[in-house]
């Protein structure tokens, strides 16, 4: 059977104290360390031969757990990128794993309470993607990333990727409808919040142009709980523009617009599209 999705927990341990940094393994393919702002690193020296690097990877995410409150860095071969207690990095496909395995002579691993939990898509699920097919995962809006990107921990995508993968290997009735609820709410959440962030949409939109005043009205819209429930009611039904707008109270052009921003196309479009990718998706693990 695939596993659509992979988990891993490390326990590790880090001080600011020490005078070493501890450097560990993902995957086998990808290795980075924590450091606080006074200790960034800027030599490459410890990292293994790059010989090894290895093609760009899915989409995997980094959900930090820190014992204490505070802002540390991520540190790759790419750069350093700040983080913060609770949050989440993404980090995008163009950006290369840098290794294969590490000599522990020179990069211990001591175990101990830091909790590094990592989740990454595999690419066995279907391109999923309008705008590239680069990506074969349900989070190819990525592709658009220049580079790694926080989501604070108000963020529930992981647990519609968790359901999506029940759906997905279950086979449950009208399992292409309820999979497509579930993107849907990925996309739409994880979109605008990834454009908000990179500033791809203004602060303010003229009213002529827009039903709302601007997009961070949009935003503070789409919560988290109203759109888990429409996505519960949206699951034993075929799922519309108009219902979506209605649920999340913008207007179905808003929303419209949004899609063309992301997709470049519209609607209507784009929910036929996903239509027969699940479709497809679904007889050939039948």
């Amino acid at each position: 059977m695939l596993q659509f999705i992979y988990v891993q927990s490390l326990h590790l341990q880090w001080s600011p104290d020490d005078a070493r940094r501890d450097v560990f393994l993902l995957y086998d393919d990808y290795f980075l360390w924590l450091a606080a702002d006074d200790q960034i690193l800027s030599e490459t020296s410890i990292f293994p031969n790059q010989e090894n690097t290895a093609l760009p990877h899915d989409h995997i995410m980094f959900n930090i757990h820190i014992p204490t409150e505070g802002k540390y860095y991520l540190q790759t071969m790419q750069g350093h990128y700040l983080i913060e207690t609770g949050s989440m990095l993404i980090v995008p496909p163009h950006i290369y794993h840098v290794a294969k395995r590490i000599d522990n002579d020179t990069s211990p691993i001591r175990r101990s309470c830091f909790n590094l939990e990592v989740r990454r898509i595999n690419s066995h699920l279907p391109d999923l993607s309008p705008v590239s097919s680069s990506a074969s995962t349900v989070f190819s809006i990525y592709t658009r990333l220049k580079q790694p990107t926080a989501i604070k921990d108000d963020f529930s995508g992981l647990d519609a990727v968790r359901q999506l993968s029940r759906v997905m290997q279950e086979g449950q009735v009208g399992y292409y409808q309820k999979a497509q609820a579930i993107l849907l709410f990925l996309v739409t959440e994880i979109a605008v919040r990834l454009h908000r962030q990179l500033d791809k949409f203004p602060d303010s939109e003229p009213s002529t142009e827009f039903d709302l005043p601007n997009h961070a009205n949009v935003l503070s819209l789409l919560r988290k709980e109203r759109i888990e429930r429409c996505v519960t009611r949206y699951t034993l039904s075929v799922i519309t523009l108009e219902q979506i707008a209605k649920d999340l109270f913008v207007s179905p052009r808003q929303l419209s617009r949004i899609f063309t921003e992301l997709y470049g196309k519209n609607y209507t479009e784009f929910i036929i599209e996903k239509r027969m990718e699940f479709a497809k998706f679904a007889l050939v693990c039948s």
